[in-house]
């Protein structure tokens, strides 16, 4: 068995982290993320809202949420004061005594199987904390009643533990509710709400589109500028023709029925072809933060993955050469066929050049590593149909012509194309027309209006929406959005699964939100964790790919979802002296030994045992405060799977009692300053007599 290069401080943190394993085994029992169970129609908390009269239902994935100030409660609410009764149960695998904490800014009561086990109120921040509350094995009923503050923000954040020193939030997986009428008449206008928006109907049907709109209402389609070049004709023909017979989550609506479609189809087709005109773009270049494996590895080191194996592609595509399983996913059966010869290693390296809005992720690709997937993706799929360059100069005007007419250009810009399709308002819609074109359960002839295909639920979804009086389409829900959004984006499907990927169900209140929102971009030009060990063997081949359109609201959702303000929050100046004692808790000579496993700056992890821990110097721009408060106190209560010690007993006591009296909260409070250094930095003292003492 190897040994842990640490102090004796961090050998005994080793045994502190078994004692406290086997105190909090509840906690850690219940730690299991929404990924590892598959989601049911009644996760998570069901939540009643009024405002000015009108109530909304709704459902809270865990127990936790903010409203910023000036903004709605929810979409379907004007902004203004309002109160909400949030009802579930919470489940525990054994009976035993929690206290519970709620932090909030207006009044809150908590009741656990009817009783009342806390109550705070008033002030921004407050905070309260219940006596010990005995849970029985199973569910038990909870009602929490908020009210909203006259002014400011709303939120609040319900956590519990055994002990006061080591409150965690309740995790989602623990949340279940039943539904009722009002919940499930809330969930079917929210799919409708959701439906309109990402079928593009405002498009079509003029409607509100302010700056604080819906998100999606703003969503673009692939762009036709240049499309001849990056698309063969016969892929496209058929793509007009029937888009769900390609893909079958399509959402663009086959336009062209009756004995002609294929011809006019043709005619779009041979049109489109001919847009080979494109604005001159910056050549790509190869990003420098990103390395793959070599290709030739040295004596000793891993074979590579495919790119497809190690991207993850498979969760949201099936594999080449796989039969379909999941409808929801997209196939790759007709990538040769519909990209142009040389276009998808280019479409590879930037999806969004031509559709912002896109699902598929950038993951910066270098020219070799698009080439190399590329490759990989077409090797065995036969030869497209058709490739000619030169459409039928008659057809050109016709496909045209009917761009024009069916409306393309309501949702497609570029081409040179005019729109000529018109359409009732929004707001000329009264609910009993609508189950009629778009919405009726057959085609209403041919041509006349847009097939989507849409199942039963989707129609009810959609008529439900359609009784509102749809200004929700005018109010952004940054709660609803991120969960639209990481369901969109099938975040889960690599969060909670893989190794490198953590469940999403607490980044929100992990991470700093401005640097969630560049890290989601793609503009932090570093990993927390390196591809490597320091000996250069491989580690971590996760790469978080990018989705620039979705960064900053899916960053705010989050955050708001656990209960925190979706803002930009600056560390503050550094108390250079506390920082110094902080420096030295991180050295391996009276401190806590983490530049064993931890690297500072351009220096590596001196010695790292299993894992590598993220370089410390990211961690303060990079982490909420009190996310590094919970992770130091009790690792493995955020994380079961970790290898990081836990350093503090259950009472907040640590065996460095020479420092700062042993005690918890100020030795986090040090470690802190020093991290707000951030690239400023110094090596704290290793005693290889390599780096400064640690001396505060």
């Amino acid at each position: 068995m190897s040994s842990h290069p640490v102090s004796r401080v961090g050998v005994a943190g080793f045994r502190t982290s078994l004692a406290l394993a086997l105190a909090s085994l509840l906690l850690c029992d219940a730690i299991t993320t929404a990924q590892d169970k598959p989601a049911s129609p009644d996760a998570g908390a069901r939540v009643e809202v009024s405002a000015a009269g009108v109530v909304d239902s709704f459902v809270l994935p865990q127990l936790s949420w903010y409203v910023e100030s000036g903004s709605p409660a929810t979409a379907f609410l004007k902004p203004g004061p309002f109160q909400a009764v949030v009802s579930g149960q919470v489940r525990v695998d054994l009976r035993s005594d929690f206290l519970f904490q709620v932090e909030s800014s207006g009044r809150v009561e908590l009741t656990i199987r009817s009783n009342l086990v806390l109550g705070v109120g008033g002030t921004n921040g407050s905070i309260a904390l219940s006596k010990a509350v005995r849970l029985n094995k199973g569910l038990n009923e909870f009602v929490l009643r908020f009210t909203s503050p006259a002014q400011g923000p709303a939120f609040f954040r319900v956590a519990w533990a055994e002990k006061p020193f080591l409150m965690q939030p309740i995790p989602p997986a623990q949340l279940t509710h039943t539904p009722s009428a009002l919940s499930a008449l809330g969930l079917e206008r929210r799919e409708g709400r959701a439906l309109f928006a990402e079928l593009r109907c405002g498009r079509c049907h003029a409607s509100l589109s302010g700056p604080g709109a819906m998100a999606e209402m703003g969503w673009d389609a692939p762009s036709f500028e240049g499309i001849g070049l990056r698309r063969n004709p016969d892929w496209m023909r058929r793509w007009i023709l029937d888009p769900k017979s390609l893909r079958p989550t399509a959402r663009m609506p086959k336009l062209l029925t009756g004995a002609d479609a294929e011809s006019r189809a043709s005619d779009i087709a041979a049109f489109l072809a001919s847009l080979t005109q494109v604005a001159p773009v910056a050549a790509l270049k190869d990003p420098p933060a990103w390395t793959r494996l070599a290709p030739e590895p040295a004596a000793g080191v891993a074979e590579p993955k495919p790119l497809f194996e190690s991207l993850h592609c498979a969760a949201c595509h099936e594999a080449p050469g796989e039969k379909p399983v999941d409808p929801m996913k997209i196939p790759l059966a007709h990538v040769r066929e519909k990209f142009a010869a040389g276009q998808l290693a280019t479409f590879l390296r930037k999806p969004d050049a031509d559709y912002r809005w896109i699902r598929m992720p950038n993951f910066r690709l270098t020219a070799v590593e698009a080439g190399e997937l590329a490759t990989y993706l077409e090797k065995d799929l036969p030869a497209p149909s058709s490739t000619s360059a030169s459409p039928d100069a008659n057809a050109v005007v016709r496909g045209r012509e009917l761009v024009g007419a069916l409306g393309c250009m309501k949702c497609h810009a570029g081409g040179g194309a005019q729109n000529r399709l018109e359409a009732a308002a929004l707001s000329q819609l009264p609910t009993e027309r609508w189950d009629r074109g778009c919405l009726a359960e057959k085609e209403e002839g041919a041509g006349r209006t847009p097939v989507f295909g849409l199942t039963q639920a989707e129609r009810s979804a959609l008529k439900a929406f359609g009784k509102t009086d749809r200004s929700s389409l005018d109010r952004h829900d940054p709660v609803e959005f991120a969960l639209r959004a990481s369901r969109g984006l099938r975040c889960v499907a690599c969060h909670g699964v893989f190794e490198g990927f953590p469940p999403l169900d607490g980044l929100g209140a992990k991470l700093q939100p401005a640097w969630m929102a560049s890290f989601i971009e793609g503009g932090i030009p570093y990993k927390p964790r390196p591809d490597r060990h320091p000996k250069g063997e491989p580690w971590l081949d996760a790469r978080m790919p990018s989705f620039p359109a979705y960064a900053a609201k899916l960053a705010e959702g989050l955050a708001t979802t656990h209960g925190w303000s979706g803002a930009a929050v600056e560390p503050g100046p550094v108390d250079e002296k506390l920082a110094a004692i902080g420096r030295r808790l991180l050295g391996k000579v009276g401190g806590f030994s983490c530049v064993s496993c931890h690297g500072v700056n351009t220096l590596p992890a001196m010695e790292v045992f299993e894992s590598e821990g993220i370089n410390l110097a990211y961690s303060a721009r990079r982490l909420r405060r009190a996310y590094f408060d919970r992770w130091m106190r009790l690792p493995m209560a955020v994380d079961p799977q970790t290898k990081m010690p836990a350093y503090f007993d259950e009472e907040g006591r640590s065996q460095l009692n020479e420092v700062l009296e042993g005690d918890a909260g100020k030795q986090l409070d040090a470690v802190w300053e020093f991290l707000k250094l951030g690239e400023r930095m110094s090596m704290p003292a290793s005693g290889d007599g390599g780096a400064a003492s640690g001396t505060p």
